[in-house]
This record gives C-alpha cells, sequence and structure tokens, in this order.
C-alpha cells in the first residue's frame, strides 16, 4: 500500500486530549506537530509551527472554532463533543458529589454548533440539560449570566467555562474529548488532505496543459471571476496570474464581453479586441453542464503573431516546401498498415534517418510527408527531389547548389541546394535506388560530415536535416550486386519502413475508393449505385499499379456515372475492368498458368545448386495458384497456408529476381 505520511498540526487546548493525541496519531498514516493552545493563544502557537509540509490543523471546540477564523488557507478539523463526553462527565460528577449535592439543572454549552442527543442523556439521568451555542467570548459570557438567572447549577464545557462559573458563582465541569471522537476526527483529516492532495495534482496538471498551449487562456467561474489563467495570457495582458485570480474579468479587461457569454450561453469566435497597445484575436465559449453555465472559456492570441504565421505558410507554400499529408490522413482498415503508422509514428519523434521501401503507388512520399509533420521540425520546410528524374550532371547542383559563375549559365548571384533550402527541416530523397554510383559517395560524406559546399565554392555551411528517402527497389540486393554503395545503405537504413502493396492490404482498396469517390460524386443515392460494383470487383483485383491506379480507376468511375442512361452506363464499367486487365502488367506468368512443373533442361540443371531449383519450383506453385485464384492474393495465401505478408515478400523476390531477363520486371517498376 501506498504510503501517503499526511502532516497534521495538532493544536491541544487540555491535557487530556494531548494524551489521547499522542496514543492514538500512530495509527493513521500521518506524522504530527503537537502544540499546546487555547483561543487567541492557540492562533499565535499555530502560526509559530506552520510549515509548507502542514496540510490540516485539528483542534477542538472553541479553540477549533477560533483557529478557523484566523485561517482561511488551511483546513481545520475540530475534535466534536458529544452526548456520550456528556453523558460520562456527568457520571463521574454524580460519583463524586456528596450525598444530596447531585447537580439540578445543567447548562451544557458548545462552541459553533449543538451537541444533538442531550434530551437522551437528561432521560437516562433523569434532569434537566440544555444546550447553549455561542460563537465568541462575549457572546458565552452573556449567556452564562441567562444561565444563572434561569437557575443553572452546573455548566458544562471547554477551558472557558470554569473560570466564568467561578465569576458568577456556579459549579463547572469541563468536558473532555473521548478516544473515539479524536479517532473521528483524525480520519475526516485523512480523507480531507487525501482529497487536497488529488485536486492539487489535478489543478497542477490543468495548469501545466494551459501553460503548453501557445494561445492565451483565461477561465471565468459563474460569477465572472477569473479563476485560471496561462502564462501566454499573462504576458499578452501584462499581469501576474496570482494578483488577479478571483478578481471580476471586467476589472483586468475593461472591454471584456465574457460577461454577455456568461449571460446568452452562446460562443463568440474570431472578435477583435484590444488590451493595451496590442490587437487580440478571441473566441469566447461558454462552459455548459446540465443546460446551466458555469463560466466562460477564453482563448485569444495577438493579431500580429497570426499575420507572422501567415505569412511564414505563405513564404513555405510558395517555395513548395511545405508537407500536405499527416500519418492521420492515410486511410486503412488493415492491421499491419495501422502498425506501421503507428511505428512512422514513433520514427517521427527522432531525427534519424529513415528508409521506405515499397511499389511505386503505396503511399511512401504520403508516410515522409506525415513523419515531417509529426515531428519537431514540423514548421520547418519539407524540401522533396525526385532522383529519377534529374540527370546525373545536375545532381549535385540541384542538392548542393553553386556559386557565381561555376559553370556556365549559372545564375549571376549563385543557387542554394536542397540541402540548403531544408535547413532545420526534412530532405525527402524518392527513387533513391537511382542514384548513380559516382555521386552516392559524395551523398555519404554529406550525411556524415552534416555539411555542404556549393559547386565552385571554397567553403563549407552547416546544414541541420533530417533525411527520409524512399525507393521501390531492393537495395539490399543491389547492395550485392554491386549496384549500390553498402556503406551508403547501412547510413540510410536506420530506421526502416516496409509499405505492403494495395493487393496485401485487405479491404483497402474498397476503403480507399469509397473515399476518393465521395469527393467526386456527392448525391449519395449515385454512391449507393455505384458501391456494389466497387465491391465485386476491387477487393478481388489485385492493383499492380497500387493506390496511384486506383485514383485513375475512380476518376473514370466517376466520368461513367455522368452518363445518365443506365444500360449504357453499366456495359461501359463492365468494360471498365477488362480495358485496364489488358493495360496492367501481367502479374501471372504463362508458364504457371498451364500447371506443368517441370525441372530445368539437364545442361542447366547441372549448373544450378538445388536450393535454386527448389526455389523455383516454388514460384511454379505460387503462380499457378494465382491463376486459379484469378489473383486474389488472401485466396492463394490461404491455399499455400502462408499469411498474405509471406506471399507479397516472396512476389517481391520472384519480381526482383527476374526483372534483369523478364519483360514484366521492367514493367513493375512503374
Amino acid at each position: 500500500m501506498e504510503k501517503k505520511d499526511y502532516h497534521f498540526l495538532v493544536v491541544s487546548p487540555t491535557n487530556d486530549l494531548t494524551k489521547m493525541v499522542c496514543k492514538i496519531a500512530p495509527e493513521f498514516d500521518c506524522s504530527i506537530t503537537l502544540v499546546r493552545g487555547v483561543l487567541d493563544n492557540a492562533a499565535e502557537m499555530a502560526r509559530k509551527s506552520l510549515d509548507s509540509h502542514t496540510e490540516i490543523i485539528i483542534s477542538r471546540g472553541g479553540t477549533a472554532g477560533y483557529l478557523r477564523n484566523n485561517f482561511n488557507d488551511i483546513p481545520i478539523v475540530s475534535v466534536h463533543t458529544t452526548a456520550l463526553n456528556v453523558l460520562r462527565t456527568l457520571l463521574d460528577f454524580n460519583r463524586s458529589a456528596a450525598p444530596g449535592d447531585a447537580a439540578g439543572k445543567i447548562v451544557c454549552f458548545s462552541f459553533g454548533h449543538e451537541i444533538y442527543g442531550l434530551q437522551q442523556v437528561a432521560q437516562a439521568l433523569r434532569c434537566g440539560i440544555t444546550n447553549a451555542v455561542f460563537d465568541n467570548f462575549q457572546e458565552l459570557e452573556n449567556k452564562i449570566i441567562l444561565a444563572k438567572e434561569a437557575g443553572a447549577e452546573l455548566l458544562l464545557g471547554g477551558q472557558l467555562i470554569p473560570p466564568l462559573a467561578v465569576k458568577y458563582g456556579l459549579r463547572a465541569k469541563v468536558l473532555e474529548s473521548e478516544e473515539d471522537s479524536v479517532r473521528i476526527a483524525f480520519n475526516e483529516a485523512c480523507n480531507i488532505a487525501g482529497t487536497r492532495r488529488v485536486l492539487t495534482q489535478r489543478n497542477f496538471m490543468l495548469q501545466t496543459i494551459l501553460d503548453s498551449v501557445w494561445d492565451g487562456v483565461l477561465v471565468t467561474d459563474t460569477d465572472n471571476h477569473i479563476t485560471h489563467m496561462n502564462k501566454r495570457a499573462e504576458s499578452i495582458m501584462n499581469v501576474d496570474f496570482s494578483s488577479v485570480l478571483g478578481h471580476k474579468a471586467r476589472d483586468v479587461i475593461p472591454n471584456t464581453n465574457v460577461e454577455s457569454v456568461l449571460n446568452s450561453k452562446r460562443a463568440e469566435y474570431g472578435e477583435l479586441q484590444d488590451i493595451g497597445n496590442a490587437t487580440i484575436v478571441t473566441n469566447r465559449v461558454p462552459i455548459i453542464i446540465d443546460s446551466s453555465c458555469w463560466g466562460v472559456v477564453c482563448t485569444f492570441t495577438e493579431a500580429a503573431d497570426i499575420k507572422h504565421q501567415e505569412m511564414r505558410l505563405r513564404k513555405l507554400k510558395q517555395t513548395g516546401f511545405a508537407a500536405k499529408y499527416r500519418l492521420e490522413d492515410i486511410v486503412t482498415g488493415h492491421g499491419d498498415m495501422r502498425e506501421i503508422i503507428e511505428l512512422a509514428a514513433i520514427y517521427a519523434k527522432t531525427d534519424s534517418t529513415v528508409l521506405i521501401q515499397g511499389e511505386s503507388g503505396t503511399g511512401k512520399e504520403l508516410f515522409a510527408q506525415g513523419i515531417h509533420h509529426a515531428s519537431a521540425r514540423r514548421d520547418n520546410p519539407f524540401v522533396a527531389l525526385n532522383c529519377a528524374t534529374i540527370p546525373e550532371n545536375l545532381l549535385e547542383s540541384e542538392l548542393f547548389g553553386y556559386e557565381a559563375g561555376a559553370f556556365t549559365g549559372a545564375r549571376s548571384k549563385g543557387k542554394p541546394g536542397l540541402f540548403e533550402l531544408a535547413d532545420k527541416g526534412t530532405l525527402f530523397l524518392d527513387e533513391m535506388g537511382e542514384l548513380p554510383l559516382s555521386f552516392q559517395v559524395k551523398l555519404l560524406r554529406i550525411l556524415q560530415e552534416k555539411e555542404v559546399r556549393r559547386v565552385g565554392g571554397h567553403s563549407t555551411l552547416s546544414i541541420d536535416v533530417r533525411i527520409v528517402c524512399a525507393t521501390n527497389k531492393n537495395l539490399s540486393q543491389l547492395c550485392a550486386s554491386g549496384g549500390f554503395r553498402e556503406d551508403l545503405y547501412y547510413r540510410l537504413n536506420i530506421l526502416s519502413l516496409d509499405i505492403p502493396p494495395l493487393r496485401a492490404r485487405g479491404d483497402d482498396a474498397l476503403i480507399i475508393g469509397k473515399r476518393l469517390l465521395a469527393r467526386r460524386i456527392h448525391d449519395e443515392q449515385q454512391l449507393a449505385a455505384i458501391y456494389p460494383f466497387m465491391e465485386k470487383t476491387f477487393v478481388t483485383w489485385p492493383w499492380p499499379g497500387n493506390v496511384r491506379e486506383l485514383q485513375s480507376v475512380v476518376e473514370r468511375i466517376a466520368l461513367l456515372f455522368q452518363i445518365k442512361d443506365e444500360k449504357k452506363r453499366r456495359l461501359l464499367l463492365d468494360r471498365l475492368f477488362l480495358r485496364i486487365k489488358s493495360a496492367a502488367p501481367n502479374l501471372i506468368a504463362d508458364d504457371g498458368a498451364s500447371g506443368d512443373f517441370s525441372l530445368p533442361p539437364p545442361a542447366e540443371r547441372d549448373s544450378l545448386p538445388l536450393k535454386t531449383m527448389i526455389k523455383r519450383h516454388e514460384q511454379q506453385i505460387i503462380m499457378r495458384c494465382l491463376a486459379e485464384c484469378q489473383g486474389s492474393h488472401s485466396k492463394v495465401a490461404q491455399k499455400l497456408g502462408i499469411s498474405t505478408m509471406s506471399l507479397w515478400r516472396k512476389l517481391q523476390e520472384m519480381k526482383y529476381s527476374e526483372s534483369d531477363n523478364h519483360p514484366a520486371g521492367e514493367a513493375d517498376k512503374e
């Protein structure tokens, strides 16, 4: 069990209470500071003994009441006097009294509240008992005078009673606390202290959240008093939160409209307001609970800040160096893809290089932009370059930039390279497998040294760029064949993402297709008519062009549904996939459709190891199953007893192994 170790200050007005506290306190998870004191003396002693760890003050009777009036920022728990205290005190009094000297009319004095159950005590002892409640010393003395005039013979109460009873010629008896009353007080103190700790932690968390928000935040309660404010609001309004806490909002912001929102319960957005010399844009939102308004939340920012951010975003968009997509924009219902998105979000928290691999059209740049958006570099440039589209002789000047006059046709003022333009941001290098070997060593040096030198320049520039690269080739196989440098590969492949093709992602083609189509067709009835066609074809089609092919198909479907003649439209839709299939790369090899599994010719067989022949036999089986299942990867995987992801990997290996001598290998690059 977690140890709470609450800190209590006990102010005891009597020796008996002091002894009881020392006996009972060890039963509770607390540490105590114990002092003696009565009324004003108690307040003085409490102030001397209070420290930053004190959570609750415990006392009794009038002394507790006096402390409550003098300490507003710390709870006071009282050891209450009960009817049982009165009963035991009177029994002791009667036993010690001389024969015929028992008390007649009894008045019991209590501070702040009436003692319940006195009538039952009176009936048990066959005497008369009345309760007199007082709130201060003068009231106590006045009520003692009235009690004497009414024929009182015995006064019961706290430490203040005996001296006043002597003054007015009456007998008195002090009501001592019971152990059960002390235990109840300690238990109540522990409960209050625990609740206060939870509230303190929640308030601290809330304030931390508010302070992390860039906009200013101010919160008011039902009476328009300020209850919360973050540091940004303090800065904008040039006030200290502690000095305005509990003040009316209008006293801090004279021209505020918070009170009208509180009364109308209607939110206001984008309102302009002047605070000092600054113009702010304010949102005021009422806090509605059970149809009642419990306060208002105001968020605001300086108009100058908004203008600055807009100019900055506009500049990024003008240069084209802004990421458009987030990881949340990636549409999927597939478990593997969701895991990859979660992994990408983890990668975004670091500055390490990321290598994204996958077929063309699987959304590699979408992941790259999403990683940039989820990173701490999100407010800085996202620069993308397709390495396959830049001639080798221009790659160096494009990436590293050049100085004025570096070569014929160079700009008179020179030009910054993409590494410079991406400083503090992300540089996305697509089609990484197309980089010439001669350039790879230069790129490796840049990544290691984090310095770039322009073409024709003599000095180096330090750069702070996060590299994300992508390829639809198997870089490890390229390294083995000498087409890619191993040292660069290991430098790039610190963090890796393997994006599966659309055909290996279950119903994603249908899910994404519906989402894309809904952007083009807004008629619900039309969409309902299209969906059955999509459900029939989208899941079974292998999508060799992945999402890029899917987008084209959806575009064609949207155009076909503009045809009013339903019969003609359906005929064209039926032909659509036949045309796509005839134009797509041949995913199923002809030699796999026959089902004849034959060994290579003897001359070739003698030169091939057993492992290679088994691999070829496995590929023939997969090709045959693909033909039988009409290209459905899920059915093939189920038939072969392997996972869809394993089948996809085997198909990838087949594609790369055939790319040098099979016509379909080149087509599969796109």
